[in-house]
């Protein structure tokens, strides 16, 4: 639909520029007019983005242990902790939100997400041990 309202454009504007700012401020109008549609439109973009590891097993597991780590982290106020997964976090919405989230977009985030992972295994552990 995109590319097709974007040739269309194009043939009435002549100028690439002015049609891709048209293209821009309706696309921005589409997503003011309806946030909860573009909301539900971004979920299952943000699932396939999280497959950066080799399997969607282990994807999946990193991310529900990164998620675990950040709640952890915002229920005790660890901000050292908040500070260093909060890029991640702000990346990650940004390419939902505002991309087609492909994988690759996320490759960056497999330290933060095996950091999350220890994490989450050390307080694990020292839970177990007293």
């Amino acid at each position: 639909m995109a590319r097709d309202r974007r040739t269309a454009l194009l043939d009435q504007i002549k100028d690439r520029a002015l049609a891709d700012k048209a293209l821009f401020d309706e696309a921005l109008g589409r997503i003011a007019s309806h946030p909860l549609r573009h909301l539900a439109v971004t979920l299952p973009l943000a699932h396939r983005g999280i497959y950066v590891e080799r399997t969607a097993a282990m994807s999946l597991l990193l991310f529900i242990l990164a998620g675990t780590a950040l709640a952890r982290a915002l229920a005790t106020r660890d901000w050292p902790a908040l500070a260093a997964f909060a890029p991640a976090v702000l990346s990650f919405g940004f390419h939902s939100f505002l991309t087609h989230n492909i994988p690759r977009y996320n490759v960056f985030l497999v330290p933060v997400l095996w950091s999350a992972a220890a994490v989450v295994a050390a307080r694990w552990w020292n839970g177990r041990q007293t």
